[in-house]
Formats: C-alpha cells, structure tokens, sequence
C-alpha cells in the first residue's frame, strides 16, 4: 500500500503523486481510494486501493533501473517490426498498458528509430511524444533531475554518431 506524498506511476498517464487516501461508500460497503494527481496532464484520478495493482499502479523505478532504461534505448539493433502501422500500434499500446519501464523505453526507441530512418504514422508520431514525456518524466523523479536533463540523457541515446 502507498503513502500520500508516494510518486507511483499509473499506466498510460505516467508519473502521478499520491494526494491523499479517503474512504468512500460504494454501494453498500466502504472501500479506500487513492487520490492521483497527474501534474502533466493537471488531471485528478481516484482509484479503488483493492484494485491499483490490478490496474498497474506501480512505484517509481530507482535510480538504478532508470540507468538500465537508458542502456535500453542505446540498444541499436533493429528489432523486427512490422511494416503494418496499425499491428505496430496496437503492439505498442499493449507494452504500455503492461505499465513496465523497460517496455516503455522500448516503445520510445523504436519508435525514434523508425522515425529517424523512415517516419511515422500521426498515431504514431502522438504515440512516441506521450511514451517519451512519460518516460522523462519517470528518469526524472527516480534520479532527482529536472526534466530538462532527463530529456537530454534520453534524447542524447539516439544521436547519430
């Protein structure tokens, strides 16, 4: 269970702060919600405690992890995606849903690489700038950098050399 002031991060959204716990009546019994706040996109969710892991509230990753994340966006070597806009879509979305880092910095780079090397679809190109602003914003709180820089270490991963 989390603690108001937790950053945890919530699928498909990002890094969201842990405002307060309240307990609420829900038909005919009282259950506990977390209150979110989701400064990116100033948005305010509640979500059943009972239900958070099932919906794939996590905590931040350490520092640690976020330098394993960035090591998986320097990784080149083009994986084998499909030419089809639409099953590479859905393939990405359902890494996201998963609500796990490395895939997520998995869907940044081969969508940069793509968009590098031959462009992406409008979806797509929505796709990369919302995985990556989840992705900075998450290098960023587990490393205790400013947005700014995580952006940059991330960027920096797919300068042509």
């Amino acid at each position: 269970m989390y603690e108001a002031g937790d950053r945890v991060i919530y699928p498909l959204h990002g890094t969201a702060v842990i405002k307060k716990i309240i307990k609420k009546k829900v038909k005919s019994e009282f259950l506990k919600f977390y209150i979110l706040e989701i400064p990116e996109e100033k948005l305010t969710i509640q979500i059943p405690i009972v239900t958070a892991k099932e919906i794939g509230l996590r905590k931040v990753v350490s520092s640690e992890k976020a330098e394993e994340v960035l090591k998986t966006l320097l990784k080149k070597k083009k994986p084998k995606i499909s030419k089809n806009w639409n099953r590479r879509f859905k393939r990405n979305i359902e890494k996201l849903k998963r609500n796990d880092v490395i895939g997520l910095a998995e869907v940044v780079r081969n969508l940069s690489l793509r968009k590098r090397d031959s462009g992406l679809s409008v979806g797509e190109k929505r796709m990369l700038g919302k995985a990556k602003k989840m992705l900075v914003s998450e290098i960023s709180y587990a490393q205790g950098i400013s947005e700014e820089r995580a952006l940059a270490k991330v960027e920096s991963c797919f300068m042509k050399n």
